[in-house]
């Protein structure tokens, strides 16, 4: 059964690598990447306001209030930093393939990203 499964992957692998040598898929990949921690911390907020609940244990309603809001708060402040950090890491990819003397200012593409995010 597992070897079923391994050759099922193994025929997809070409597919893969295609995908993965996309700078554009690669930009979005490296930019969620980068934001992990945020994401991690803003994610103890959530398990914080609902695990309780699922064990039927009551919460006083202002620290449920409070916890719900501190994860809506910082998964908006991790939008933004997904937004960021992907325009940065595309700009970067394309600096790679640009020549030497020509490169985009990552601190302006992560400015503009911002703007049309907001």
């Amino acid at each position: 059964m597992l070897d079923a499964v391994i050759k099922r992957i193994e025929k997809g692998k070409p597919f893969f690598d295609k995908i993965a040598q996309n700078i554009y898929l690669g930009a979005v990949r490296d930019g969620f990447l980068t934001a992990m921690p945020a994401i991690l911390f803003s994610s103890v907020f959530i398990l914080a306001a609902s695990i309780p609940e699922i064990f039927g244990i009551k919460l006083p309603a202002d620290v449920s209030t409070w916890l719900w809001k501190v994860y809506n708060y910082s998964m908006g402040i991790v939008g933004l930093l997904v937004s960021a950090t992907t325009a940065k890491c595309l700009a970067e990819s394309m600096n790679r393939r640009l020549p030497e003397g020509k490169v985009i200012n990552t601190t302006s593409v992560m400015l503009a990203s911002i703007c049309g995010f907001f």
